[in-house]
């Protein structure tokens, strides 16, 4: 049996497009969240009015049934330049989501250097006024921005970071998050830097706890699983699959590096093992940038990632880009992007946003 043409016809044969493709020419992938009670997943994208390839003009919320993906509904939150309650922000990138507290609350970088949040009231269909992201260093409360991280990194000894690699983009929270006992992990990366692991019971105020030794390109994702915190990094050098035994306070190296294209991997927990999720290059046809056409799962426990069995793996010609899985009732969903609408436009692969069941595994 061919089993990736078996998947292929079990995603992409239904899969459902919920970005606005009548308002937007790009929509960029992000990391969604879901409403438990209303069987919702929220998806912050990125998007365009008039531009190709990856835009962050306009911060929209995508709102997908489960059941139901074609009613899907989509709420512009911010533009850039645009003023909202008499400030306007540039550039709002980096989006993530979490629900909490019946809302959902949306992050966003702008300026390339501050992090704030939106709520959205599913209920009202109301949306909050902005309001910052804070951070908490050695009990020292401060603004989510650059100058924090810099701080937090040099003070630690750290150097050979550059968090200005990336004009739109000097730091980045693009990590899906970690539960545990009620608190959020996660872990925050500029476009060259060490990975700082946070975490929060609030939402709202990020504490820094530690560092991993490794300089990453963009992004590092992270999973708690049997006791242990993962730890999986973009584009670094060497091992790139880390271990913590305290919660991200301290980290080693694993056994084994994952051979991945430098694209956004993604790490979460799934009936109590690691289920780790990466892109290969070489992979043809590739009409995308390299690595960005197909997406490999792996599940598995402990540090040795070449023990891990692969569940499952898909390729597509018009991208498989920045994806993320939600875990509903241990039942995975997946979100990506791809460029099935302007191909000619863009090499990027982020056109439009998708949405499929993948199902129990």
């Amino acid at each position: 049996m061919d089993t990736n043409r078996m998947w292929e016809d079990r995603i992409f044969g239904r899969r459902v497009a919920v970005s606005d493709t009548v308002s937007f020419t790009s929509s960029s992938a992000p990391i969604g969240c879901f409403d438990p009670d209303r069987g919702i997943v929220y998806a912050a994208y990125h998007a365009s009015r008039d531009k190709y390839g990856e835009q962050v003009e306009v911060l929209a919320l995508a709102a997908v049934p489960v059941a139901q993906p074609h009613r899907s509904e989509n709420i512009v939150l911010l533009e850039h330049g645009v003023p909202k309650d008499g400030t306007a922000y540039s550039y709002p990138i980096d989006a993530s989501t979490v629900f909490i507290n019946g809302h959902v609350r949306v992050y966003f970088l702008a300026g390339g250097t501050d992090y704030y949040y939106v709520d959205y009231d599913p209920a009202t269909r109301k949306e909050s006024p902005v309001r910052r992201v804070f951070c908490s260093i050695g009990g020292k409360k401060a603004p989510l921005s650059d100058a924090a991280v810099d701080g937090y990194l040099s003070a630690h000894g750290f150097s050979g970071y550059n968090l200005n690699f990336d004009s739109k983009e000097h730091i980045i929270n693009s990590s899906k998050p970690a539960y545990h006992n009620g608190v959020r992990y996660g872990a925050l990366t500029s476009g060259y830097s060490q990975p700082i692991i946070f975490s929060t019971s609030d939402a709202e105020t990020f504490e820094f706890r530690g560092i991993i030794p490794k300089i990453a390109k963009y992004e590092a994702q992270v999973a708690i699983a049997g006791g242990s915190m993962y730890a999986l990094l973009r584009g670094a050098e060497g091992c790139n699959y880390y271990v913590s035994r305290d919660l991200g306070l301290t980290f080693e190296e694993t056994p084994w590096r994952v051979p991945m294209s430098e694209t956004r991997p993604q790490l979460m927990e799934y009936k109590g093992r690691v289920l780790m999720a990466y892109s290969l290059p070489g992979i043809k046809p590739n009409l995308m940038r390299d690595g960005r056409n197909n997406m490999r799962l792996l599940l598995g426990e402990g540090d040795d990632a070449s023990k891990y069995g692969e569940i499952f793996f898909i390729q597509d010609k018009y991208g498989i880009v920045y994806y993320d899985l939600i875990n509903y009732k241990n039942v995975l969903f997946m979100l990506w992007s791809n460029a099935d609408l302007y191909l000619d436009k863009s090499l990027h692969g982020k056109d439009l946003l998708y949405f499929a069941r993948i199902g129990e595994l």
